[in-house]
C-alpha cells in the first residue's frame, strides 16, 4: 500500500495534471503601457516566456486588483491556448512605477529637432516658448520623444509645435506647444563688387549677421552653395548674395559633345556622346551616345563631361 502511494504521489510531482502553473504575487509591479502576465505571476510549464507575455489590460496611475477569476477570463477571451493550466492564489495587486519626463528634457529635445530642421548659425538665434512647458509623467518603461513642426519652409516667426511620447515602442501620449524663433542670422555679402557674368567665389563673399525675416529663402547661408553659380547682374561691395542674383554657369550646351563616364566600383569606362539640353555644375541632363544612340540620364561634373547616374 505505501508503495503503491509514493509511486502515485512520484507522478503527480513528475508529471503535474496541467502544463502550466501560475502562481500570482499579492502584489506585482507592471511597467509600459500594458500590464503582463509575468509582472504579476510566476510561470511554471511549456512556453513560460510565452505566457508571461499576455495582456492583461493598461498600466494607470492607481493600484489595480486583479483577481485570479478575472485573469482566467482574459486568458480564455483571448483565445491565447488549449493547453491546460491552473492559477495559484485568489488575486494580486499592480502597482505602476511612474517616472516624469522634465520640462528640460522636452525643451532640448525641440531644440535639437529645431536645429537639425534648419541647419544654420544658431549661436545668435534662439527660441522662444511663450508658455511654461510642464513635465509629463509616464509609466516606467523605454520612452523616445518625437518633434514634429508644420511650416518647415520658413525659418523665423511663430510655430506649432506636436510632441509624440512613444512608450516601449508604442504611442502614449501627444502634447502640442508653441515657440517663437528669433534673433540674428549669418548670411553671405559681397567681400568686393561682382560684376554680370562673374562666378561667385568664396574669397569674394564674407558673412553679416541680419535680423531674422520672414522669409529667408533668398539669402545663402553657406559657402557651399556657390560653386557652379555666376552673377546675373551687378553687386556692389557689401551687398547681400541673393539667390535671386544668381544663375547657373551652363557648361555643357545642348548638342555639344561631351565625354561620357560610367564608373562602376574602382572601373571606369568613358566613351563619346552628345548633351540634348543645356546643363550646369551638377545638373541631371540628358545625352545621347555616339553608339547605338541610345540615351542616357547624367549629371554633369565638368565642362564637356558628364558622368551616368543610377
Amino acid at each position: 500500500m505505501k508503495k503503491a502511494f509514493f509511486i502515485t504521489f512520484f507522478l503527480f510531482i513528475a508529471f503535474p495534471l496541467f502544463a502550466v502553473t501560475i502562481y500570482l504575487r499579492e502584489v506585482g509591479y507592471a511597467h509600459g503601457n500594458f500590464i503582463e502576465l509575468r509582472e504579476i505571476a510566476l510561470i511554471h510549464g511549456d512556453n513560460e516566456e510565452k505566457w508571461g507575455k499576455i495582456v492583461l489590460g493598461k498600466t494607470g496611475k492607481r493600484v489595480k486588483t486583479l483577481t485570479a477569476t478575472k485573469i482566467k477570463q482574459i486568458i480564455d477571451n483571448q483565445g491565447f491556448t488549449t493547453e491546460s493550466y491552473t492559477i495559484i492564489g485568489n488575486k494580486s495587486k499592480v502597482v505602476t512605477p511612474h517616472t516624469k519626463i522634465t520640462q528640460f528634457e522636452i525643451e532640448a529635445q525641440i531644440k535639437n529637432t529645431i536645429h537639425k530642421i534648419f541647419p544654420t548659425d544658431w549661436k545668435r538665434t534662439y527660441l522662444i516658448f511663450p508658455s511654461e512647458m510642464k513635465g509629463v509623467e509616464i509609466p516606467l518603461g523605454n520612452y523616445r520623444l518625437q518633434v514634429e513642426l508644420r511650416n518647415t519652409k520658413v525659418l523665423y516667426g511663430r510655430k506649432r509645435i506636436n510632441i509624440n511620447i512613444f512608450l516601449d515602442g508604442r504611442l502614449y501620449k501627444k502634447i502640442s506647444t508653441v515657440i517663437i524663433i528669433q534673433g540674428r542670422i549669418k548670411v553671405l555679402f559681397a567681400r568686393r563688387a561682382i560684376l554680370p557674368g562673374r562666378p561667385i567665389y568664396s574669397y569674394n563673399v564674407r558673412y553679416n549677421e541680419i535680423l531674422l525675416q520672414k522669409d529667408l529663402s533668398n539669402y545663402i547661408f553657406s559657402r557651399k552653395e556657390l560653386p557652379g553659380f555666376v552673377s546675373k547682374r551687378y553687386i556692389p561691395r557689401g551687398g547681400p548674395i541673393l539667390r535671386s542674383y544668381l544663375r547657373k554657369k551652363i557648361i555643357v550646351s545642348a548638342s555639344q559633345e561631351v565625354e561620357i563616364r560610367y564608373k562602376r566600383g574602382s572601373t571606369a569606362v568613358f566613351f563619346e556622346g552628345k548633351a540634348m539640353e543645356n546643363g550646369g555644375y551638377g545638373d541631371i541632363i540628358t545625352v545621347k551616345s555616339n553608339f547605338k544612340g541610345k540615351t542616357f540620364k547624367v549629371r554633369v561634373i565638368g565642362p564637356g563631361k558628364v558622368e551616368i547616374t543610377g
